[in-house]
């Protein structure tokens, strides 16, 4: 996989640097994560952390999201503060600075190296933040990050048969307040007909999650020819994992997918639904969204 390298110290009120994992830097595989110390639980005083982030090629970019659970101290971020620079030091250009409890839109480096910051002074603090980061991948590769308003995203090779022993993973990113939308035309990968109980698609797969891999809602894990057909993210990532075994190949799929502005429904479901949790929330969400599909308004 990708190897990373990820030097962090954090200096509490001018006393020697200490790191809560190792001093100095360390190697990472593929994508990881970083948070201000204590997350999610309250974050210390006096706190100035640095993290280098380095891909592991000089040519490619750097892409960091934040967990949306986002909670430094406010007031115009004098007193505790997340800085991002583009490049490995403070004299490279600054590329954002934030507070309070709404998180930053994702960052993508235009070089190789991002260096994060994090200062909270001696009073009033939070839960502070966490960060995911990774390669942002733009090329052919198996594994691709979308920005764009629309695209086409299909296995290696389609309409041919697609390569044994694959993992990739496709991510779409949106903006705020929007929904992205994936609509598969075609779909055929290696059927799994006598799964055991509890077990399904043990072959070939497509997973799908409404947020990042295996951490935000499970949307499905689709084989044969059972098409996922439309679906609708709602929180502005929608993430896809191919995996195959090593004998036995489809066409596999190829899928459109555009990012629309939260439609009128979508709005109005706030008002209409009294939700206990999030996770109730996104249950009334989509089931207005299907009666309102049903229903062809």
């Amino acid at each position: 996989g990708d190897k990373w390298v990820q030097h962090h110290f954090c200096v509490t009120d001018g006393f020697l640097p200490y790191d809560d994992h190792q001093t100095g830097g360390h190697t990472i595989n593929s994508a990881d994560y970083l948070t201000s110390p204590g997350y999610p639980g309250a974050y210390p005083p006096s706190q100035q952390c640095v993290w280098v982030i380095t891909a592991p090629e000089p040519g490619q970019k750097i892409l960091i999201n934040f967990n949306p659970h986002f909670d430094l101290e406010d007031r115009d971020c004098k007193y505790d503060y997340v800085e991002v620079y583009n490049g490995g030091d403070e004299m490279s250009p600054m590329l954002g600075k934030f507070c309070g409890k709404i998180a930053p839109s994702p960052i993508i480096s235009s070089g190789s190296q991002l260096l994060i910051k994090f200062v909270s002074d001696y009073e009033t603090h939070g839960a502070g933040f966490s960060v995911r980061y990774e390669v942002f991948k733009t090329g052919p590769e198996c594994s691709r990050n979308f920005t764009a308003p629309r695209g086409v995203i299909k296995t290696p090779g389609f309409p041919e048969k697609y390569p044994n022993n694959l993992d990739c993973t496709f991510m779409i990113f949106a903006p705020k307040m929007s929904e992205i939308v994936v609509e598969f035309d075609s779909f055929d990968m290696e059927p799994d007909t006598t799964p055991p109980p509890g077990a399904l698609c043990r072959y070939d797969w497509l997973e799908i999650w409404d947020g990042f891999p295996a951490v935000g809602p499970h949307i499905g894990r689709y084989c044969g020819q059972t098409s996922p057909g439309r679906v609708i993210s709602y929180t502005g990532i929608l993430s896809m994992t191919i995996t195959t075994d090593n004998a036995i190949a489809k066409e596999g799929f190829s899928a459109n997918y555009t990012v629309r502005e939260r439609s009128l429904f979508s709005v109005l479901h706030v008002f209409v639904c009294f939700p206990s949790s999030s996770s109730d929330y996104r249950l009334h969400s989509k089931s207005i969204h299907r009666q309102i599909r049903d229903s062809n308004f």
